[in-house]
């Protein structure tokens, strides 16, 4: 399944002293008290604070009326204070966020990405696709079409194994 072999963090550490510009970003770890998160994910966010990269949580709210239910306790204490939250109301973090926007601002130029639904709200934003099930709906570009590289491992991601790990523009390592 990985195609990559080694550790993530490893790779993630050579690209910031060649000058690359990474972030981190969680989607849709907000399922408090159902599932909780990986020690590997409580890994990565402990890395990304101690290296000072940017954390963006991406939580969902199908229904902006309501408020958004949040990133599990655990994670949200393992963020800097002020790390960015945004809520977007479908599948991908990118569709109708100013995460793009957010990521330019700060020169990103590659994310490693982790959370829930890996099939899902996790390929979608990493890859791309159709804002329905079953490819309906309208079509959002993930990660990778908009010139971003994918980090992740399985061991950050849950919810079976992601089927979009051969995609250009992804590396899927085999640890963190």
């Amino acid at each position: 399944m990985p195609n990559f072999a080694g550790s993530m963090l490893q790779r993630v550490q050579d690209d910031i002293k060649s000058g690359g510009k990474i972030a981190v970003i969680v989607v849709d770890e907000q399922a408090s008290g159902v599932y909780d998160e990986t020690y590997k994910q409580r890994q990565v966010l402990a890395f990304a604070t101690a290296h000072k990269l940017p954390i963006f949580l991406v939580e969902l709210n199908p229904n902006p009326s309501q408020p958004t239910i949040p990133t599990t306790v655990h994670l949200r204490t393992l963020v800097p204070p002020g790390t960015t939250r945004l809520s977007k109301t479908g599948f991908n973090a990118f569709h109708g966020t100013e995460l793009k926007a957010l990521l330019d601002k700060a020169d990103v130029d590659t994310i490693v990405l982790m959370g829930f639904a890996t099939n899902m709200c996790v390929r979608m934003t990493a890859v791309g696709g159709y804002t329905g099930r079953n490819n309906t709906g309208e079509h959002t570009l993930g990660a990778t079409q908009l010139g971003l590289s994918v980090m992740t491992c399985q061991d950050i991601l849950r919810g079976g194994p992601a089927s979009w790990s051969g995609e250009v523009g992804v590396e899927l390592y085999s640890a963190v």
